[in-house]
């Protein structure tokens, strides 16, 4: 039997953090991520920084 699945990754990855957000972090953005950023502090390269400081900095824009 091949396994289909019925939603896309990035669909699933999403709906999934966001149901973790919301269950362990009282729905706070913030708080999860800065509890993924401490589980993986010895694991956070240049780049990935990078890419959050400019997630922040476009959410900032944003107004979020």
């Amino acid at each position: 039997m091949l396994y289909q699945p019925t939603v896309p990754r990035e669909r699933a990855r999403v709906s999934a953090l966001r149901q973790i957000g919301r269950t362990f972090f009282d729905g706070s953005a913030g708080a999860t991520a800065a509890a993924l950023l401490d589980l993986s502090r010895d694991h956070v390269s240049a780049d990935e920084l990078a890419q959050l400081e400019a997630l922040v900095e476009r959410a900032r824009t944003e107004g979020r």
